[in-house]
């Protein structure tokens, strides 16, 4: 069974365009999924009956399926989707949900000393960045990346991968992280950023 609170995104086709919706899941039946979304529409933007595809985030896995829309419920802040649980459901894995996307970023280092960055990529498990600082494999850091609008996010992680970039001089060493667990705000937080980033990518290669 799916969990509430798992982030999610929606793709429906309105007006014959495609559309993506980024919110959560609110419950989770045997039989049924409550979907809420912010609600940025003076009108119903999906009705009853429209298919729709829909990626779940579960323990930094996306799982995929398609379903069809059998309730819809508007208040003046949420949008309230119904459909029914999905029989089966495919999983893309974690190198799916992963964005080529820059992100300010800064890295505190084991002593206390901070180097601040950029990401190169960033997922709902890890981060790879570029360091002018040589970090070893093992190491923890914390890393507090600006999500914009949507705040900050400060995760404890570990370099899974440290070498040096080839002819760089001064040396800089690419970096890559994984997160430890966190708290599940601070998750939502940063996957509902990635979500609405891969939004903005897939508006842009459709020219929307």
């Amino acid at each position: 069974m799916l969990s509430p609170g798992s982030p999610i995104e929606l793709e429906a086709s309105i007006d014959g365009a495609p559309h993506w919706f980024g919110g959560l899941i609110e419950r989770s039946a045997e039989n049924a999924l409550s979907l809420r979304f912010p609600n940025r529409w003076r009108e119903r933007p999906l009705n009853v009956g429209e298919a729709v595809h829909i990626d779940v985030v579960e323990r930094g896995d996306v799982l995929s399926f398609e379903a069809a829309i059998t309730g819809v419920t508007t208040t003046e802040e949420s949008l309230i989707i119904q459909v029914n649980t999905p029989e089966s459901v495919k999983t893309m894995g974690r190198k799916f949900f992963r964005l080529a996307w820059r992100v300010p970023v800064t890295m505190k280092l084991e002593g206390g000393d901070e180097v601040n960055l950029e990401t190169e990529d960033i997922g709902a498990g890890g981060v790879g960045l570029v360091s002018p600082r040589k970090v070893d494999i093992g190491q923890q850091v914390t890393l507090t990346m600006r999500l914009g609008e949507r705040g900050d996010v400060e995760i404890r992680s570990w370099v899974v991968r440290s070498h040096q970039v080839a002819m760089s001089d001064p040396a800089r060493y690419r970096v890559g992280l994984v997160f430890e667990d966190m708290p599940a705000r601070q998750r939502d937080k940063l996957i509902g950023f990635i979500f609405e980033k891969q939004r903005e990518i897939r508006r842009r290669e459709l020219g929307h």
